[in-house]
């Protein structure tokens, strides 16, 4: 969760303004960007889960805001949007809150009506475009930690929890070419998860637990600010089996490892004689598991990531900035509390009347 102003605040009238400086290599290119329009949204389905969209005015006190070259503020060489959200109170009180990072990918300029649209994607679009130039080969007295951070791309900063406990790196195989790919390949062996922080950087970290502990807690009536909250549910992506297995080869001699999942109780529970919910395997392999402990480790971390998009909550609510990737919340409609673990968020960026609203997609526990 980020921090920002506190629920009872965001319950009733506030001011919403979003805050956007641009910055190059280090460089301040613009302190104060007019947007007049924006979304901030972020999946966990995606490999690059963060995405800006924003529009300003073409022409602002006498400043064009069309980049028609290549050190223009909103121009796409490098450029950074360093993004958030600032709620006043009506007593003049301020609570900022940072959304995060983007590089600024395309524009386009409305002449018509005076606006240029920009877009831009979270870090991890430097890694998505940044492919290995030649096969990567594990280094001599690596470990995941330190693969993990020698692969990033230049200038991506990476944390790792202290939670995850490193080990040495198989070394008899390659990543061919996909760079971000090898990134998650070492996340899932672990098993941790990639999550990027409003500054930017790129964070190892544990996987969630099977419970959620809410931090944020979202309910309609009086003081609520839920609009409206339907569920959705589907077989699609939906195992109940996951295999997992090894592809190391540093050693001959050494027996194919496997590792299995199962969801053995409850209605997704896997059977064997062709009733119920019946058997959805997904199975995953990687050299960089050696042992069957790593093995049902890496299962059943997939096992509960695939589970939690399953049963989808999509929660209509007033705006909040606070809400990311992976928080764990609680949604009461109609008397009835859910918890479950954020799976794709949406946040406008200019508010202009009480019809504007907030989505989150809230992956049931």
């Amino acid at each position: 969760m980020r921090e920002g102003a506190p629920s009872d605040v965001l319950a009733g009238w506030v001011g919403w303004r979003p805050t956007a400086s641009v910055w190059r290599d280090g460089a301040l290119l613009a302190g104060s960007v007019p947007i007049n329009w924006g979304r901030f949204t972020a999946a966990r389905s995606l490999r690059v889960p963060e995405r800006v969209e924003f529009t300003v005015p073409d022409l602002v006190d006498g400043f064009s805001w069309v980049p028609r070259d290549p050190d223009h503020p909103l121009a796409r060489y490098g450029q950074v949007v360093v993004l958030g959200i600032t709620v006043t109170t009506p007593q003049g009180a301020e609570y900022e809150t940072r959304l995060g990072q983007f590089l600024i990918h395309d524009s386009d300029h409305d002449d018509v009506g005076g606006l240029v649209r920009v877009s831009g994607l979270g870090m991890l679009n430097v890694v998505e475009t940044d492919d290995f130039q030649v096969p990567e080969v594990p280094r001599a007295g690596g470990t995941l930690a330190s693969e993990f951070r020698r692969l990033m791309s230049p200038g991506i900063p990476v944390s790792i929890a202290d939670g995850l406990v490193d080990r040495d790196c198989p070394r008899s195989f390659q990543w061919p070419d996909d760079r971000l790919g090898a990134l998650y390949d070492i996340a899932k062996a672990w098993p941790a998860r990639i999550l990027t922080d409003q500054w930017g950087q790129v964070g190892l970290l544990e996987p969630l637990p099977a419970v959620p502990s809410p931090v944020l807690s979202y309910t309609d009536g009086q003081g609520g600010t839920v609009v409206s909250a339907p569920t959705s549910d589907t077989r699609e992506g939906q195992p109940n089996i996951v295999v997992a297995t090894s592809s190391v080869t540093d050693s001959t001699a050494l027996e194919p490892l496997s590792a299995t999942a199962r969801v053995t109780t409850g209605p997704l529970a896997a059977t064997d004689d062709g009733t119920g919910y019946r058997r959805v395997v997904k199975k995953w392999s990687s050299p960089l598991a050696t042992t069957r402990a790593q093995l049902a480790a890496s299962a059943a971390t997939i096992l509960a990531d695939e589970s939690r998009g399953s049963v989808v909550r999509t929660v209509t609510a007033a705006p909040d900035p606070r809400p990311e990737l992976d928080d764990a919340i609680s949604v009461t409609r109609d008397g009835h509390t859910q918890w479950g673990w954020v799976v794709a968020v949406e946040i406008p960026l200019v508010v202009a009347d009480a019809g504007d609203t907030m989505r989150l997609d809230v992956g049931l526990s």
